[in-house]
Formats: structure tokens, sequence, C-alpha cells
């Protein structure tokens, strides 16, 4: 055990069988710990290892013969909440899998190293396992996946990705996602919508942006969504959910310099039997699908970047007159707004 106020060092020494053994997460953790490039392996485990990180991890790997299963709806293997923290060569090739029994009406927020992180820093980090949200024939509200990070929240400062990769499958099968909630951990609002990343499901509004620097979505990183009947979603007149897919960031500000994806992403979000004439109009389900970013607020910038990943989608793309409001779908970017501070992708290749 260890709280936040412990700032000593630590040295792991050798690989460590978890066999036969259960851990109970630490409640913080605001020093060093140096893994050695030593493996941890045949962890069975609903909860991380660490409930809160203000420190330092390195060197560290989980082993693919470790398994997650999350026993809350904001869940990562390593730190479920970063506050500042720093990764270095922090490797997780385990798988995290999230089942649904019945609708779930809670966000769910799921990532290979990190659920949620604040002004973190990710340097030459990595993701081998799968990351699955299982909700076969139930409703969701938002939920956000990513390889390494579900969502980053930008409201207290900068979070960056440098020369990460993501091997795992990204997964989320279920009846429907009802993409106009929000994520309110905390008790105010940080980002909207069912958003799937290859690094980072959701980087969240903010006064900064996420930087992804030389990060690739390698070629076993499939990004899988399969919603199987969104007819019961609302028409809307207002406002719109998001649903942003793709091999780096689903949905948020970014900015990516020399990314690639080399993965298939792979969407379908269907409705059941002939549409309806109320169908015809506009749902709160924006999908917006993509190699590198999907969908972009305020902030989107791209430049160098390159995929090299198949892009499927099978959609029902209704709308209403409204021209403003389409879904849609990029080989480097879906959709970026254009402001102040401006959105572009300059020398990126599809």
């Amino acid at each position: 055990g260890t709280s936040s106020e412990d700032t000593a060092e630590y040295t792991i020494t050798t690989n460590l069988d978890m066999t036969g053994y259960t851990i109970t997460s630490a409640s913080g953790f605001g020093g060093t710990l140096d893994g050695g490039e030593f493996e941890i392996s045949n962890l069975v485990s609903n909860v991380p290892l660490f409930e809160e990180n203000t420190g330092t991890i390195k060197n560290f790997v989980l082993d693919e013969s470790c398994v997650f299963t999350a026993g809350t709806n904001v869940f990562a293997p390593i730190v479920k909440f970063d506050k500042g923290g720093s990764y270095l060569s922090v490797r997780n090739r385990a798988n995290v899998t999230y089942t649904a029994t019945s609708d779930v009406n809670v966000e769910i927020i799921l990532g290979g190293i990190v659920a949620i992180a604040e002004c973190a820093t990710f340097d030459s980090c990595s993701n081998g396992g799968a990351v699955t949200f299982e909700a076969t024939g139930y409703n969701h509200k938002a939920a956000t996946l990513g390889g390494l990070v579900g969502l980053v929240d930008n409201q207290n400062g900068k979070s960056e990705f440098l020369s990460c990769v993501n091997r795992g499958k990204i997964t989320l099968n279920a009846k429907c996602g009802d993409p106009l909630n929000d994520f309110t951990y905390g008790g105010s609002g940080n980002g909207r919508g069912n958003n799937l990343g290859g690094i980072c499901g959701t980087s969240s509004w903010g006064d900064e942006i996420t930087m992804f620097d030389q990060c690739n979505n390698e070629t076993a990183g499939t990004i899988s969504l399969y919603h199987s009947d969104i007819s019961g979603l609302a028409t809307s007149t207002s406002s719109s959910g998001t649903v942003g897919v793709a091999g780096i960031l689903g949905m948020g500000q970014g900015e990516f310099n020399k990314c690639r994806n080399y993965a298939l992403i792979s969407v379908k979000s269907l409705v059941t039997g002939e549409p309806s004439e109320a169908s015809l109009k506009r749902r709160n389900y924006l999908l917006y699908v993509a190699g590198i970013a999907g969908c972009g607020w305020d902030y989107m910038k791209l430049s160098s970047c390159t995929n090299s990943g198949n892009i499927e989608v099978e959609h029902y793309g209704l709308y209403d007159a409204d021209d403003r409001w389409r879904s849609g779908i990029g080989g480097i970017c879906a959709y970026g707004v254009h402001n102040n501070s401006g959105t572009y992708a300059y020398y990126c290749k599809n």
C-alpha cells in the first residue's frame, strides 16, 4: 500500500509471477516506480494498480498473461486517475474488458494504461492488449475507449503523447449509445459522445491542446464500433451528439505531428427495418470516422500524418434539411472546427 504523499523511489528487480495473488489498488502514488523492464505476469484483477498517480512510472511491463475485468465504469490496468504524472516506456499487453449485463446508465471510460489523464506525459509507451466494451443487446450512455488513455482532461494543463504505439484491438459492441450524453466525472462536463481512438478516445475541452508526436496505431490495432439499432434515438433540431472513431484520437482537441495509422477502422450504426418518415429527420448521432482524428472541437492541427488503414462504414446517415449538420468520413480527419486558432492538415497522406 502507498498514497499520493509517498514520494519515495522503488525499483522492481525481477520478473513477478502474480499467480494466486489478489491486489488492492494503492490509493495514490507520488514517487518514482522503475519497473526495470521486468515483466509482471498472471495478474487477474478487477481493480487497477493505482487509484491515482502524480509521480513517475517507467520501464514498467504487464505481459499478455494478465487479465483485467473492469470493476468500475472508469478503468485502466495501471492508473485510474492521473494528476500530472509521467509515464516512460510503460507497456501493457493485458486485455481490458467491461461487460454489461443490462442497459448502462453511467459513462464508460476505458484505457489500456490510464483511464483519465490530466497534465500527463506519455513517452515511448505502448499498449498491446484489447480494450473492449461489450454491451451486445443493451443501450448505453457516453463511452470513450483508448489504447493508452480513455479520456484526457485539458482543463488544467497540457498532456503529451510522444512516440507512443497501440497494437491492441479497440472494440465497442452495443445495441445503441446516446452520444448527447456528457462525461460528467467531477461534476462538470468534460467531453461528449461515443469515441474510440488507438491512442486516446477523447481529448476534452480546455485551455490546452493535447499533443500527439510520432504516435502510431499499428496494423493489429483494429478499431471497431458496432451499434446494431439506433432507431430509438430522438431526432434533434438544436444540438447533436458526436461519435468519433479514428486511429489516433476519436474526439477532441489535438495537435498531431508525423502520426500514422495502419489498422482497419470499421463502424456499423444501423436501424432495424425500413427507415420511417420520422427517421428521415436528423438524429442526435453525427458519425465522424477517420484515419488519424475523428471529430475536432476548437482545435485540430495535423502535420505530416499518414493513414494506411482501410476505413469501412455502414451507417444510416439520415438528416433533415439543415445542411450544417452532416456525418463525415476522411482519410486523415473527418471534422475540424476552424476558429481563431485554426484547423489545418499540412503535408498529410492517405
